[in-house]
């Protein structure tokens, strides 16, 4: 399962009137706290690791007055999450010839830092030209000319299936936006 996507499962049973609950313990790497339920498993799980993570949802079968227990263990891979960013989200004073930053909780696949899915857009929302480069777990974004002085900028990293990957093909979940602000 891949995290921030719904993972879902229906329980069976060839005994007639079986009746299922199910119980997830709060899990190291996973945001969600623990969680039970009866019946189907329908829940999204969040991988906040750069690694992938096991997950265990233990199934208490009951019927005829007998009760059996199941596991059902589910990977959750992760999925790219900004961790830091430079210029930092809201800075003033930046530099009209910055060098901008993105850091990752995983490696990103290069071939999808594009100009469609990182951008740097001026305060009317025109955007401004730039190299884009990637190493590991980094993205850097380098204006092609000055930006101007006492303008608020924005950076965009593109999430969804169409944005920026980690190298295990997995999305960063949503759009990721800062803004700063050059110097005088």
């Amino acid at each position: 399962s891949v995290s921030g996507a719904a993972f879902s499962y229906t329980p069976a049973s060839v005994t007639a009137g079986t009746t299922f609950a199910w119980s997830r313990a709060a899990v190291t790497g996973i945001s969600n706290s623990a969680a039970n339920g009866t019946g189907p498993i329908n829940e999204i799980v969040i991988n906040t690791l750069s690694a992938a993570v096991n997950v265990t949802y233990v199934y208490t079968l009951t019927a005829n007055g007998c009760t059996n227990t199941q596991n059902v263990v589910v990977t959750v891979s992760s999925v790219p999450v900004v961790t830091s960013v430079l210029p930092a989200n809201g800075s003033a004073g930046v530099s009209i010839n910055p060098t901008i930053t993105a850091n990752f909780s995983e490696a990103i696949n290069a071939s999808t830092v594009t100009a469609a899915t990182v951008q740097l857009k001026d305060a009317s929302g025109n955007v401004v030209p730039a190299s884009l480069s990637t190493s590991g777990n980094s993205i850097t974004l380098i204006p092609t000319g000055a930006l101007t002085n006492l303008i608020t900028y924005t950076v965009t990293i593109k999430g969804g299936q169409t944005g920026v990957k980690g190298l295990a093909g997995n999305a960063l979940v949503n759009d990721y936006t800062w803004t700063f602000t050059t110097t005088t």
